[in-house]
């Protein structure tokens, strides 16, 4: 029975250019660049798939380094992948004060619908997918504490650092595993 390889890499470095209380936008700093170079020489030696990525101009860019490694892998980019705020636990209200209400709204429809796409098993077909997700740090903790069934409000709670890989296993059945978080390793071998 066929599993889906979920490699979930967060966007490198950047500087953001935007405004207070806007979503961050902005590109790749060196560090970010050398840090995106670095992730796809690790994740080459797989047999990746499948690249998805958020349509972040800093997503894009980490993508466009990592799957210059890989030509032949197919790219898809995904507004489902963008950054979003899924929810907010009570005790962090303070912290997102400053965030427009609708902003939130949306993040919380984003987010389970990005788990609605992602988090499902390959199917019928019985070849093992091994996928990259070139997201967020929000909403990679959101699909991290989906997968272990935990409460939303703990996205949170995981650290993720700029392009570490945390990777997922989907079984046919839809059971979930969480095989590693935040990996960093690769950047400073």
């Amino acid at each position: 029975m066929a599993r889906r390889y979920l490699y979930l890499v967060r966007h490198g470095l950047y500087t953001n250019m935007s405004p207070p209380g806007e979503e961050p936008e902005g590109s790749l700093t060196t560090e970010g660049m050398q840090q995106s170079l670095l992730t796809g020489q690790r994740l080459v030696k797989l047999p990746i798939t499948m690249i998805y990525h958020s349509t972040s101009q800093r997503a894009t860019e980490t993508c466009q380094i990592i799957s210059s490694q890989m030509p032949e892998v197919p790219v898809r980019s995904s507004n489902l992948l963008r950054e979003c705020i899924p929810v907010i636990p009570d005790d962090l209200k303070d912290f997102f004060i400053d965030i427009p209400a609708d902003w939130i709204a949306k993040g919380r429809e984003q987010a389970q619908k990005a788990c609605e796409v992602f988090l499902q098993p390959v199917g019928s077909d019985n070849t093992d997918h091994h996928e990259i997700i070139i997201s967020h740090g929000n909403l990679i903790g959101y699909l991290l504490a989906q997968a272990l069934l935990a409460p939303s409000e703990a996205w949170p709670r995981f650290e993720i650092n700029h392009c570490s890989i945390s990777q997922l296993t989907i079984s046919a059945r839809r059971f979930m595993k969480v095989n590693f978080v935040n990996d960093t390793s690769h950047l400073y071998g």
